[in-house]
């Protein structure tokens, strides 16, 4: 009987960086930034529609806000079913995440054919998961709100979202930054105690029963490698998308992050319109002919503070 020691590793790929207040010019990787901390809540995943009299119609959106985490793809697939056969573009802000769950979200975006934009998200009344919120929110569950490009960002792994969008907005005063990859390998020891036996002389195990298993260390790892590499290289192609991508993240520690100017936005791809929020969801929008599908009629009217 022996004991013995075995160390499993799991791996968790994360791109995540601090948000900053920047433009769609270059930034230095190595310039002050205003932080959002490690208090940036999990992404909020909502349906939206603009203020004013909705009786006619109204433009809706879907805001998804916060740090992208394993929980963020259920999030999506939720309000994509609630969404049903409307056509609502994603009005995105985020540090960035888990790179796992970003390619899932983005994947659901360009199956559904959905537009994305930078922006943040305001909701009236109330913050959405106060449990007092019944007056912001609709009978059908679409919030009342107003989308602008303040203190918006897409930053690290949000875009790998951004880039599933079928039209990619980067509206002014919004900004877009990537970063190196890091690679938190959690690791667990576990500790086993086994019998055998020696037959002819070699070992035959007879049984084996696990006694603890304790954390370790986590061990961390940094940059792009082969497999990473490849998968990112193929999602960009199937997004259209220049994997060159990889090397202006490249340019960047975890630490710090390449703001994308926007030069390098429309040469990469990473997006197809510089106009503002408004194409998607300006009041103005519903007034065209035919109707746009994300203008709905609703018997909500403006929430007001």
């Amino acid at each position: 009987m022996i004991h013995r020691l075995l160390i499993l590793l799991v791996a968790a790929l994360v791109l995540a960086a601090p948000a900053a207040l920047a433009g769609t010019g270059k930034t230095s990787t190595n310039s002050p930034a205003v932080v959002i901390g490690p208090s940036e809540p999990p992404m909020q995943v909502l349906i939206v529609q603009g203020t004013g009299d909705c009786s006619s119609a109204c433009p809706q959106w879907i805001a998804a806000q916060g740090e992208i985490t394993a929980a963020s793809p259920g999030r999506f697939a939720k309000v994509l079913r609630q969404m049903g056969k409307r056509k609502l573009p994603v009005i995105l802000n985020s540090p960035g995440g888990s790179i796992a769950a970003s390619l899932e979200i983005g994947r659901m975006i360009r199956k559904a054919g959905l537009d994305v934009a930078i922006g943040r998200t305001s909701i009236l009344g109330c913050p959405p998961l106060a449990a007092s919120c019944k007056k912001a929110k609709a009978r059908d569950g679409v919030y009342v709100g107003i989308a602008s490009t303040a203190v918006s960002y897409c930053n690290s792994a949000c875009h790998l979202v951004l880039a599933a969008g079928t039209q990619r907005l980067v509206p002014p005063g919004s900004s877009v930054g990537v970063h190196q990859a890091r690679t938190v390998w959690n690791r667990e020891v576990v500790t086993y105690r086994e019998r055998y036996r020696i037959v002819a002389g070699e070992k035959q195990v007879i049984d084996r029963k696990v006694v603890s298993r304790k954390p370790a260390k986590p061990k961390i790892t940094y940059g792009y490698d082969k497999s990473l590499r490849r998968t990112l290289t193929s999602y960009y192609k199937t997004m259209g998308i220049d994997p060159a991508v990889l090397a202006e993240a490249e340019k960047a520690s975890f630490k710090d992050i390449n703001f994308l100017n926007a030069a390098e936005l429309d040469r990469l791809r990473l997006r197809t319109s510089g106009a503002g929020l408004g194409t998607l969801v300006g009041k103005g929008r519903c007034q065209k002919s035919p109707l746009p599908a994300n203008c709905q009629a609703s018997a909500v009217s403006a929430v007001t503070q």
